[in-house]
């Protein structure tokens, strides 16, 4: 039942608001969430404020609360295999699961400061940082940790490493710190702004990218050894920063923020979250999906990069009738009598595709599972809508 209603949350919410380029998802919680991370398409984890950990199995129709065994503020998640994970909180808290996040144990890491970031290179070597420039780092799966010097007494907010050995923290008064050993070491960058750093994303090894309170964005082509200041067009705070490709980028922040480039930064341009909380976090599994998570239990997601869903042409959009439906479902589109249809699962899967479709044509449907699906036009223009099949 809880599942089957907070679905039928997720259809109202696209349904009523099928322009939006993100959909928001029904979290169950009003918590503030502040990280999350996909092992594979359909299974996932959200943390935040007093040690909620939320999972899906289902891409996020359904979340269901996981006892985590603390009350504290848990900011960081990652996988480091299917059914492994570790997250990172106040306190000194690690927590790992070994069976995909469905239960989970506080490892002993020897320390009481807040942790921000967690962020592992292989199944035994991880870190995590935090407070008062605080970092430590295990080589066996979090049994045990040892402190690391960093060199620097601020928060260390966001971890990237680009190697086994080379790595990069980011903080309070633009610090940015970076080792080429592992650890042993961490050297002091150049970052341009005393702003703080909340989050890092790195293509390769010379190309990365920083985000700050103010707004500002910040890429490195060498390294770290110099960081340049790209124009976000902005003062918003920003959070959290994810590129899905080598050209393809995301950062968010508070008032529901969400901008975009497709050319590696040059430019950004803003979409519609469809929400005004403070987004905390931004993740992309592939190219198309993609998930954010902020204050007040807002999760948010995308199957299309976060691109418009409808873009409409002229006076006459696409019609589609019944929804929700369970044998056919009939499409009219008469500004064009060539179209092409593809039928999209919510995990972007695709399920059907239907070619040489007149202006105006029926659609059986009566294949698919119940659930919700995304229907996309191709004719004059590209047009997309949301389909519940019951």
């Amino acid at each position: 039942m809880k599942k089957a209603i907070a679905f039928m949350l997720v259809i109202t919410a696209i349904i009523t608001s099928v322009q939006a380029q993100w959909t928001t998802l029904n979290s169950g919680t009003n918590e503030d969430l502040y990280a999350v991370r996909f092992s594979d398409l359909n299974n996932g984890l959200v943390t935040g404020y007093h040690g909620i950990i939320l999972k899906t199995d289902d891409a996020g129709i359904t979340w269901d609360s996981i006892p985590s065994g603390t009350g504290t503020s848990l900011n960081s998640v990652v996988y480091t295999n299917s059914s492994t994970a570790f997250v990172a909180g106040y306190d000194g808290t690690i927590l790992k699961s070994a069976d995909g996040g469905s239960t989970w144990n506080n490892m002993n890491t020897g320390i009481f400061k807040h942790l921000t970031s967690v962020y592992f290179t292989d199944a035994n070597t991880g870190y995590a940082a935090g407070e008062s420039g605080e970092i430590i780092k295990t080589t066996d799966a979090g049994v045990t940790w040892s402190e690391q010097t960093s060199g620097v007494s601020d928060y260390l907010h966001a971890i990237y490493f680009t190697s086994t050995d080379t790595g990069y923290m980011a903080g309070n008064l633009g610090s940015i710190i970076k080792t080429t050993n592992g650890g042993q070491t961490w050297t002091l960058q150049n970052s341009g702004t005393t702003s703080s750093l909340y989050s890092l994303y790195f293509l390769n090894s010379e190309t990365g990218y920083a985000v700050s309170y103010y707004g500002e964005i910040f890429k490195t082509n060498n390294g770290g050894t110099t960081w340049t200041s790209l124009s976000s067009g902005i003062f918003t705070p920003l959070t959290s920063v994810f590129f899905s490709g080598n050209n393809t980028g995301y950062t968010v922040g508070a008032t529901g923020t969400i901008l975009y480039t497709d050319n590696a930064g040059s430019t950004w341009s803003q979409q519609n979250s469809g929400s005004g909380e403070v987004l905390q976090a931004v993740y992309f599994h592939n190219a198309q999906t993609g998930y954010c998570v902020g204050q007040h239990g807002t999760i948010l997601k995308t199957i299309n990069g976060g691109l418009s869903d409808i873009e409409e042409s002229g006076i006459n959009a696409m019609s589609m009738w019944p929804n929700p439906a369970s044998d056919a479902i009939n499409i009219e589109y008469p500004e064009s009598s060539n179209n092409t249809i593809r039928i999209f699962a919510t995990d972007g899967t695709l399920v059907m595709a239907k070619s040489n479709l007149g202006p105006a044509f029926e659609i059986d449907i009566s294949g698919l599972c119940n659930g919700m699906y995304f229907i996309e036009l191709n004719g004059s223009g590209i047009f997309n809508k949301a389909i519940v099949v019951h």
